[in-house]
């Protein structure tokens, strides 16, 4: 039988290792290449949007509502939201450190969560736009994510109403009537179960509240405990009447 030289038999042995070892090597690989490939392309993960004061407007020297509204469209989340305002009068620019105040947080993939957090703001000034900041921290307190917030400072000699009605409509005679300070505003702010506060502090930005033909008891307790609270700490209260 004839048979191939001995270089050239070698030569075909080593080919096929080759081919052999590149089949192998392209078979380990190919799992972790896929891998990688599903790493790299992350759930979007929990989002959030931020609304702060009443209607973006409050009296400077109080306590505010901050409403974070937050959606998971990644897997399950756990972490807290971060409100970072500035220290007493030292104004929204400051590089001072910030007063901190955070809520704990805990979305399951798919869920939407309203989270109401209470703060102090006292920038020094009226009739001003604010900024501060508001994060989305992870469990182990680092920053996911993160936004600005603004507000308007009413002026001082500004009327801030709050309006507890079941109706939206015919308030407009308000904020129709004239000051002794012709600069000044008759400010409305319509109010219902999901805006009106739970700390009586935060009703110190109202010079009064009108409780006209509204069901009371879509209030919970700790509202209507703050409401009373505001009234006999001196805040004006004007009943109307409903069921």
């Amino acid at each position: 039988t004839n048979q191939p030289p001995w270089s050239t038999r070698r030569a075909s042995r080593l080919v096929g290792s080759c081919l052999t070892c590149a089949l192998i090597i392209a078979f380990l690989l190919f799992p972790m290449s896929a891998s990688a490939h599903l790493t790299r392309n992350p759930s979007s993960g929990p989002s959030f949007h931020v609304n702060a004061g009443f209607d973006a407007r409050y009296r400077d020297g109080n306590w505010i509502p901050v409403q974070v509204t937050l959606n998971n469209s990644g897997t399950d989340f756990t972490g807290a939201i971060s409100v970072n305002v500035p220290p007493p009068y030292l104004g929204g620019g400051s590089a001072n450190p910030r007063a901190v105040y955070q809520a704990p947080i805990s979305l399951a993939n798919g869920a939407q969560k309203q989270v109401m957090l209470y703060v102090p703001l006292y920038f020094g000034s009226q009739g001003s736009t604010q900024t501060f900041s508001v994060d989305l921290l992870n469990s182990d307190g680092q920053k996911v994510s993160s936004q600005q917030t603004t507000v308007r400072t009413l002026g001082s000699d500004d009327i801030f109403v709050g309006v507890l009605s079941d109706q939206s409509t015919g308030f407009s005679p308000l904020s129709s009537l004239k000051l002794p300070n012709q600069t000044a505003s008759i400010v409305v702010e319509q109010l219902d179960a999901t805006t009106m506060p739970t700390v009586a502090a935060v009703l110190q930005n109202f010079d009064l509240i009108v409780l006209d033909n509204f069901t009371t008891s879509s209030l919970n307790h700790e509202q209507l405990i703050a409401l009373q609270n505001w009234v006999n700490q001196g805040g004006a209260l004007i009943v109307v009447g409903g069921p």
